[in-house]
């Protein structure tokens, strides 16, 4: 009974593990993605927003985060990836789908402010710019971790 106790308690640790380490590049946790990304992008005077954006990207797939903008506050929205590439993130109202705002149209900007006069929910998808599959023949064989960075400050 102790050998199949330790057996179960080895396997939840393994779990874990591999929750915590998630799927980035070199089993770098998603924490450690994000830290840099603000490090690199955000600004002092704006407040996270608490909440985690992550996700692992496959090829040309995107990631959707489903988020409230708050009238009268402006944002900067910051996008990271571990594969050394631009991420393209594209801001739309939900569910309309209209779009709000890309960085597609910015050059693959990693971050940008956005300021709204009225409360709405939106919906953000995010993928891998076409740089990111220049060095690579098959798009899909890129994977890699993606994050968010949102913060937000009073106008």
């Amino acid at each position: 009974m102790k050998n199949f106790t330790a057996f179960l308690l080895g396997g939840l640790f393994i779990m874990i593990a591999n929750l915590i380490f998630a799927q980035c590049k070199d089993r770098k946790p998603f924490y450690e993605l994000e830290t840099e990304c603000a490090k690199k992008h955000s600004d002092p005077s704006y407040l996270l927003d608490g909440q985690q954006y992550r996700a692992v990207i496959k090829g040309k797939e995107n990631a959707e985060f489903y988020l409230t903008f708050y009238g009268g506050n402006l944002y900067r929205v910051a996008a990271c990836s571990d594969v050394g590439g631009s991420v393209v993130y594209t801001v739309k109202d939900d569910p309309q789908g209209n779009v709000l705002y890309t960085n597609s149209s910015q050059q693959y900007a990693p971050f940008w402010d956005l300021e709204f006069s009225s409360t709405v929910n939106c919906k953000i998808e995010a993928s891998f710019a076409p740089d990111v599959f220049k060095a690579s023949a098959d798009s899909t064989s890129v994977e890699g971790c993606t994050v968010l960075i949102i913060g937000y400050k009073q106008k």
